[in-house]
């Protein structure tokens, strides 16, 4: 993991950082995923708009590999939990406002417990105290 000086990040701070970019991976295979299919789900009639949800998957990829790259390297710490609150927010109105039939997910709070535990771990793992030493500007040579 890089970074500058001497202390090695805390296990809570890398599993956060790791965390980070594999939803910036998740976001991102899904505009892959909407980018190969785009033609069909309009032609198929999609409940909801690919061409709506196409660049907002790849602006919370660039936004998560953006997190990744700061995080690794000592900031971005409040930005980061902004952005996974904010996450699960998106998701959960695109589960519940964009869908065609909001009564088709009724488990909607289940599908989003794992973005919101993730958010919760983040939050805990970033701003504790035992890893202050860590976030602290390393010393000058």
């Amino acid at each position: 993991m890089a970074h500058t000086g001497s202390v090695r990040p805390p296990r809570s701070v890398r599993m956060t950082v790791w965390g980070v970019f594999l939803l910036g991976c998740a976001a991102a295979g899904r505009a892959f995923g909407l980018a190969q299919q785009i033609g069909l789900l309009e032609e198929l009639g999609a409940a909801r708009s690919p061409a709506l949800i196409l660049p907002i998957e790849l602006i919370w990829a660039a936004v998560f590999f953006g997190l990744f790259w700061r995080l690794r390297h000592r900031s971005a710490r409040r930005a980061t939990l902004l952005a996974l609150f904010l996450y699960t927010g998106t998701q959960a109105a695109r589960l519940n406002l964009l869908a065609a039939d909001p009564a088709a997910y009724p488990a909607w709070p289940i599908r989003l417990l794992p973005l919101l535990a993730f958010g919760l771990f983040a939050t805990w793992a970033l701003l504790r105290r035992a890893n202050a030493a860590y976030w602290r500007p390393a010393p000058a040579p």
